[in-house]
C-alpha cells in the first residue's frame, strides 16, 4: 500500500527564502511577536527543541544566560 501522506522535506529547498515569500511573511511576523512575548528576558536556562533551522534563535539567544539549541 502506498503512503498517501505528504512529507515535509526541507533538504532541497531554501528554508530562509521560504519565510520571506509574501504568503509566509505574516506567519513569520506573528510567530516572532508571540515568542518574543512568551520567553522571559532574564531566564537562566533555555532549551530550544524545535528541530528546525534556527529561524527564531535570534529572539532568545542573547536574552538567556544559558541558551541551548538542539
Amino acid at each position: 500500500m502506498m503512503n498517501k501522506h505528504r512529507i515535509s522535506d526541507y533538504d532541497h529547498s531554501d528554508y530562509s527564502a521560504y519565510w520571506t515569500e509574501r504568503q509566509r511573511r505574516y506567519d513569520n511576523l506573528i510567530e516572532r511577536e508571540v515568542i518574543n512575548e512568551l520567553i522571559p528576558s532574564d531566564g537562566n536556562w533555555f532549551v530550544d527543541l524545535g528541530c528546525a533551522h534556527g529561524r527564531l534563535t535570534d529572539i532568545y539567544i542573547n536574552r538567556q544566560y544559558r541558551p541551548v539549541k538542539i
